[in-house]
């Protein structure tokens, strides 16, 4: 009897150790048919494994595809951030069909050559020489024709993982004289809404400084005008209508004209459909009166919620500032204050040729929460590099050939011809 019970009890750790064994599987099971657990677990996931289980059942396509999937995505997966650089062809020479864009990743250590995943804008078909980008906003390209009249041009929102986009329609014909088209913007936060807009911007060519705003809703459909029509307080001449962000709300612009009462900046809230004027930023006490009228504001930019301007003066200047405007945008303080002399040695140039290389080869300016984690990116001879600008370190992000289209021909990558790219996993419909 004593033996049978040791032989019963020695048969108990087998069977704890099958129901051991079981359970992951049942736990597998009850993950895979609970739609709230099943969620919590993709929306953590990098977009290429979400496209790919789309094709696993129809049940994870709808739940990937679902619009407030991406919403929910967004502040919990910080995905890869990049830039897209000018497309590559020879300056002056005739361009390809479909224009290829070299793509930068700034979250990766140091890579090799680029193109690194390039971007070929060949989604469909366009007659008038290819596709074009003209602004990226988290995560989603707004697009046009590379060329032609404006009657003939065609304007496209796309999403480069999913290969989705949509054609807009034509802007409709406004009566009271004719417009020109002064610059276009998207304005797309998945945090908020699933929902984009595109702001375009007129004025009448017989008064260029009261400007209509067109606004394309993903939501409503056709364009539409706004309430009313803005005379703008600045002059419209030297404002990039073309260079624009999306921050809190608003599409912000700024002129780069180095006078003092002549610079500026404007930004339209896209909700209130209200245009008001930017503040220029403060000149400080440790900058001289006679650099007033020698600021030069370049590389304005959004990243992280931050926007930011970088201001340069003209030599023997050996400063330039970091500015970062007020959530509210009320104004602008200091975030960085860097010693040119300082960035020249670590660049391994004379601080002349460093001054031309922030003028025009400045990519952009990235502000983290942590300082020290705040840098520039360059291009530099051969190379796109990080700077630092708390701890004066450099960091090579890649090698480049700037000879695309053969010896002495080189193409400059900076603010204006960049943008950067966040992945997303909104599904832009046709």
């Amino acid at each position: 009897m004593a033996s049978n019970k040791r032989l019963k009890t020695s048969l108990n750790p087998i069977d704890a150790c099958t129901t051991c064994y079981q359970t992951p599987s049942l736990s597998a099971e009850i993950v895979a048919n609970n739609d709230d657990l099943l969620t919590e677990i993709l929306v953590r996931l990098p977009i290429k494994l979400l496209l790919a289980f789309k094709s696993v059942s129809k049940r994870w396509l709808a739940l990937i595809s679902n619009p407030h999937f991406c919403r929910r995505r967004t502040p919990l997966y910080k995905p890869n951030c990049g830039l897209f650089s000018p497309p590559r062809y020879r300056i002056g020479a005739g361009t390809s069909t479909n224009l290829v864009y070299d793509y930068v990743n700034l979250s990766s250590p140091v890579q090799s050559r680029i193109p690194n995943k390039p971007l070929r804008l060949s989604f469909t078909t366009d007659p008038m020489g290819g596709i074009k980008i003209m602004h990226s906003c988290n995560g989603l390209l707004l697009c046009s024709s590379h060329r032609g009249p404006d009657r003939w041009i065609k304007y496209y929102v796309y999403n480069p993982p999913t290969k989705h986009y949509t054609i807009l329609p034509q802007l409709p014909v406004r009566s009271g004289g004719r417009r020109s088209i002064m610059g276009f913007s998207l304005a797309f936060d998945p945090s908020k809404s699933p929902r984009y807009k595109v702001v375009c911007v007129r004025s009448l060519r017989s008064m260029q400084n009261q400007l209509d705003f067109e606004i394309y809703s993903s939501e409503m459909g056709p364009w539409r005008l706004s309430s009313e029509s803005f005379f703008s307080p600045i002059s419209t001449h030297n404002l990039h209508f073309n260079v624009s962000e999306f921050w809190n709300g608003a599409v912000p612009w700024i002129t780069t004209w180095d006078n003092w009462e002549a610079a500026g900046g404007l930004y339209f809230n896209v909700e209130k459909e209200r245009l008001s004027q930017m503040p220029v930023p403060p000149l400080l006490v440790e900058d001289s009166e006679e650099n007033r009228n020698q600021r030069n504001f370049i590389c304005f930019g959004e990243y992280g919620d931050h926007l930011h301007l970088l201001e340069i003066y003209n030599p023997p200047s050996t400063y330039f500032n970091v500015y970062e405007m007020q959530t509210d945008y009320s104004g602008w303080f200091v975030k960085f204050r860097v010693d040119v002399a300082q960035v020249a040695e670590r660049c391994i140039l004379a601080v002349q040729d460093l001054y031309r290389f922030l003028l025009s080869n400045l990519i952009c300016v990235v502000c983290s929460e942590v300082d020290e984690q705040s840098y520039m990116v360059m291009h530099l001879p051969d190379a796109i590099v990080k700077y630092y600008l708390k701890t004066n370190s450099l960091m090579k992000l890649c090698d480049i050939d700037d000879h695309y289209g053969g010896e002495n021909v080189v193409v400059y990558k900076s603010w204006t011809s960049t943008y950067q790219y966040t992945e997303s996993c909104l599904c832009v419909k046709i």
